[in-house]
């Protein structure tokens, strides 16, 4: 009788006893496989083989391309360096492939005169007006007994630009630099030596890159280095969605148009599918875009 009860608790213990897992309810997510461990349960692994047809797809680290024979072989290397670096897919065909057609996409938007564009100074308009700045500046080192150094010269213009004396100079302030003398904005084309606008923007960009706590304030050392002759200016690229852009290329959002100048896309906002905001430019970050 002691012998039938043991057997009936067991029968019964059995049978509540939740089933053990199997590969067949147990869920990966992409770039992984379930695989059965002997006595043990079902666990997550990186894909061992990618078995699908190669159908080429670039990925992207956030600052670097590559193309990956399938999506699959992407995910699996995803999956092996995740520890390193992230992996996403940015296009459905080679990183060669993309990149031929965003150039010329970018190109056919350039050439489109139909299509409202951003207000911009690119880099190169930028550097040309740093460079007539310092032009300007050096040749006022050959007035007759005037014995500063190039840094005293400097440092004379800063305190006269600094109109209150903060011992920094705001943005307002630097862009005073234009009003010293006509032959700074002749150096630049006719585009931007005649519209205030794109001079203001060029002050600002030349402004931003020795503003290096980024309070839109240069002290003194910071105004030295941006007419330091020894100092080369950054050539920042955009970045949108892990694609490096170069500055003065263009892509197409919507109905507007964004533009890369001096590391920052400048896009229109136009009104787009019954949206009712004005046109304006704005500036956007790439997790914006």
């Amino acid at each position: 009788m002691k012998l039938l009860l043991v057997l009936s608790a067991l029968a019964i213990a059995s049978c509540t006893k939740e089933p053990r897992s199997s590969c067949d309810t147990f869920y990966c997510v992409d770039g992984q496989e379930c695989v059965e461990r002997r006595y043990g349960e079902p666990v997550c692994e990186c894909i061992s083989e990618c078995k699908e047809p190669k159908a080429p797809v670039c990925g992207s680290n956030g600052k670097d391309l590559k193309t990956f024979e399938s999506e699959c072989d992407l995910l699996k290397y995803s999956c092996e360096m995740k520890d390193v670096e992230t992996i996403i897919k940015v296009a459905d065909t080679s990183c060669e492939e993309d990149f031929i057609e965003k150039k010329e996409k970018s190109e056919s938007l350039e050439k489109d005169e139909s299509r409202e564009k951003p207000v911009v100074c690119p880099r190169k308009e930028r550097d040309n007006l740093r460079s007539a700045i310092m032009a300007w500046l050096k040749s006022n080192l050959n007035v007759e007994e005037d014995h500063r150094s190039y840094k005293g010269l400097l440092f004379t213009y800063f305190n006269k630009y600094d109109e209150n004396k903060d011992g920094s100079l705001d943005t307002m302030e630097f862009i005073k630099i234009m009003e010293e003398d006509d032959t700074i904005a002749k150096v630049l084309p006719s585009t931007v030596s005649t519209n205030p606008m794109i001079q203001g923007l060029c002050m600002s960009e030349l402004l931003a890159i020795t503003d290096e706590d980024s309070d839109y304030k240069l002290t003194f050392d910071e105004f030295h280095k941006c007419f330091d002759p020894a100092f080369v200016p950054p050539h920042q690229q955009c970045t949108l969605e892990g694609r490096m852009y170069n500055d003065g290329e263009e892509i197409e959002q919507s109905c507007n148009t964004c533009k890369c100048a001096c590391g920052n896309w400048v896009c229109t906002h136009n009104p787009c599918d019954g949206e009712e905001n004005s046109s304006k430019a704005k500036f956007l970050r790439d997790d914006q875009m």
